[in-house]
């Protein structure tokens, strides 16, 4: 992602699971104040192809990138390790 912020591990795990994630990326939208760019987030959104973005309010856009970011940061190696951490000392 172009735009960087940091998430704590609960949000990564909340806000990016089967089913809808809205309520729980809007919670931790609420919670963090991220306050991101409104420009930035276009442009993020719209390489991900996230069609309409443009007429989306701030508040929806930084829902999904908080969505698409906690994603991205499921899928990486030290995440996964870090579960596994977890898991390996029952703590997950």
């Amino acid at each position: 992602m172009e735009i960087e912020f940091e998430l704590p591990y609960q949000a990564v795990v909340d806000c990016h699971h089967q089913g809808d994630c809205e309520v729980d990326c809007r919670f931790w939208q609420d919670t963090l104040q991220l306050g991101l760019d409104r420009d930035a987030m276009v442009r993020e959104l719209t390489e991900y192809c996230i069609e309409g973005c443009e007429t989306f309010s701030n508040e929806k856009l930084e829902m999904y990138c908080i969505w698409i970011a906690s994603g991205n940061i499921q899928e990486t190696k030290e995440f996964q390790d870090y579960e596994k951490q977890l898991e390996s000392e029952g703590l997950n």
